[in-house]
């Protein structure tokens, strides 16, 4: 992140006395689920919850800011002091301010600052300016400017992109199966056609493609992590998609570098990454080798990165 991005700072400081018994609260505010920290910053005591966010990407700002402020309402009972957000689908800074506004509108007096949810990872897991990394059901790379502007890289989909992801890495083996199939190789004998026809309950190739092709996104995505086993039994094709996945990830920073992105290390989380320790290996290598970047793999809760966006809101 840009050098003004807040970071993690330890506990803050007692608040004024007119707010002093005021908590801080952090918020990873995911398609799925949303997941509160009410931090007391002077005892440093925190407790989590985790609801379900309902039909979140679908929400306006408004229809967001009052389902966040009726559970902050329910898990504080008294107005927080700050509230730092990490919104899934708040892709630009734009919509991060509108989300922001609604927020304030919908809680007078309390300080918010809202950023993508990208965005928490490089906040929670880095001193220094990074880019976040997520790599999970779909990947993305986030990093700020030397002004503070927020750039994005990737994040295009099951269909586009998202290479490395649980459902890119399985696309992408099933693409590189298919290229060997097409090159006259027999691919009954790579670990993962064995591995994919089970999961999928069918005999061929074909119909492997055809059961993606047909069947929801999130339904194959599940099985990556029969590429990764495959992986380490020497499959040619699954170990070509996470060659191809970390490449495409390294190639995501150096675009956000080249459009002035400020970069001193990598942050990356998510599901997939911080489960397969080939794929974090390989971006590894991949991000030293090409840029001369370092990654570290974050494998705390997101909302570390809320609650320091709401500190740094005090401090």
């Amino acid at each position: 992140m840009a050098p003004s991005t807040p970071r993690p700072s330890g506990v803050a400081s007692a608040p004024s006395a007119a707010r002093a018994g005021a908590p801080l609260v952090g918020i990873d505010a995911g398609g799925t689920k949303l997941h509160f920290r009410v931090l007391d910053p002077r005892s440093g005591e925190q407790r989590d919850a985790v609801l379900p966010s309902g039909d979140w990407t679908a929400f306006d700002p408004a229809e967001k800011a009052a389902v966040v402020a009726a559970h902050v309402a329910e898990l504080t009972q008294v107005a927080p002091l700050a509230i730092g957000i990490g919104a899934h689908g708040s892709d630009s800074d734009d919509e991060c301010d509108e989300l922001r506004a609604a927020m304030q509108a919908a809680m007078p007096g309390v300080r918010v600052r809202v950023v993508n949810d990208a965005f928490l990872l490089p906040v929670a897991g880095s001193a220094r300016s990074a880019a976040g990394v997520v790599v999970g059901t779909g990947s993305i790379a986030v990093a700020s400017a030397a002004d503070g502007s927020s750039l994005y890289a990737g994040g295009w989909g099951w269909l586009l992109g998202d290479h490395s992801s649980a459902w890119g890495i399985v696309r992408d083996a099933v693409v590189a199966l298919a290229a060997r199939m097409d090159h006259g190789a027999d691919v009954a004998s790579d670990p993962l056609f064995a591995a994919l026809c089970g999961a999928a309950g069918v005999r061929t190739l074909r119909e492997i493609a055809d059961l993606m092709e047909r069947g929801p996104a999130p339904m194959w995505a599940q099985w990556a992590p029969l590429v990764f086993d495959a992986a380490n039994a020497e499959s040619d094709a699954a170990n070509a998609a996470i060659s191809k996945g970390a490449d495409s990830l390294t190639e995501l920073v150096a675009a956000l570098i080249d459009r002035g992105g400020v970069v001193d290390e990598v942050v990356a989380g998510g599901g997939v990454i911080t489960r397969q320790p080939l794929l974090e290996r390989a971006l590894a290598a991949r991000l030293d080798a090409a840029l001369g970047l370092e990654v570290k793999v974050f494998r705390g809760d997101a909302v570390e990165g809320a609650i320091a966006l709401a500190r740094a809101l005090v401090d």
